[in-house]
C-alpha cells in the first residue's frame, strides 16, 4: 500500500468542502497543506472547516505576528502565481480519540519537515 492510499481525502478546495460537509461521524482530523505537486508544506489538526481557514489567514494583513510566516508566505506565493493549494485529510478521529489525533499530528510533523517551493 503506498502513501496515496492511506489518507481519507486529497484534492482542491471545492472538493474538500464537499468532503467535509458529507462527513458527520467524526469530530477531529489531521491534515496537510500541499504544493500543487503534492509535497506537504504544513501539517495541522482540525475540526469542522479548520483546514480551509489558512488561505484567508494568509491573505489577511492584520495579526501577522500571530500567524505561521512560512505557511502564510507559501500560500500567498502560490495564490499570487495562479496556483491552487492541494489539501489532504490524513485521518479522522472521534472526539474520544483526540489524543490519538494529537499524536498523529506530531508524527506527521516529524515525517514532513517544512518544504520550500
Amino acid at each position: 500500500m503506498n502513501d496515496q492510499t492511506l489518507h481519507a481525502f486529497q484534492g482542491h478546495r471545492d472538493a474538500l468542502r464537499a468532503f467535509l460537509q458529507a462527513r458527520n461521524g467524526w469530530d477531529y482530523y489531521t491534515y496537510l497543506l500541499l504544493f500543487p505537486d503534492g509535497r506537504p508544506f504544513y501539517v495541522g489538526k482540525g475540526r469542522g472547516n479548520r483546514v480551509l481557514h489558512h488561505e484567508a489567514e494568509a491573505m489577511r494583513q492584520s495579526n501577522l505576528r500571530r500567524t505561521n510566516p512560512h505557511k502564510c508566505n507559501t500560500i500567498r506565493r502560490l495564490i499570487t502565481s495562479g496556483q491552487d493549494l492541494l489539501y489532504r485529510i490524513d485521518r479522522t478521529y472521534a472526539e474520544a480519540d483526540q489524543l490519538a489525533c494529537l499524536e498523529r499530528e506530531a508524527a506527521l510533523i516529524a515525517r514532513y519537515p517544512m518544504a520550500e517551493p
